[in-house]
């Protein structure tokens, strides 16, 4: 399975084996997924790269809530919860 990213100008496209995200079938999506699932599963080799997909997945499907505002730097501080 091919995933491409194209971007740039006014294009912005997910391709899957040549076929557009937006046009991919259900049972396509689903495979897809799985794949990548196993993709990352196999990748992820050392805790960098587990930190960095941990965030990532935070950030994107976590519930965030502000805990403070220091006033020594001006810095906010937040945290973000992911149960999986």
């Amino acid at each position: 399975m091919k995933i491409e990213y194209v971007d740039g100008c006014t294009v912005s496209d997910i391709k899957i084996d040549g076929e557009s995200f937006a046009d991919c079938s259900d049972t396509k999506w689903g495979k897809m997924r799985q794949r990548l699932l196993e993709y990352l599963s196999n990748r992820v080799q050392n805790d960098d790269d587990l930190q960095d997909l941990l965030i990532w997945s935070c950030d994107r499907f976590g519930d965030t809530r502000h805990e403070y505002h220091c006033e020594q730097c001006g810095d906010d501080v937040y945290t973000t919860t992911l149960e999986l």
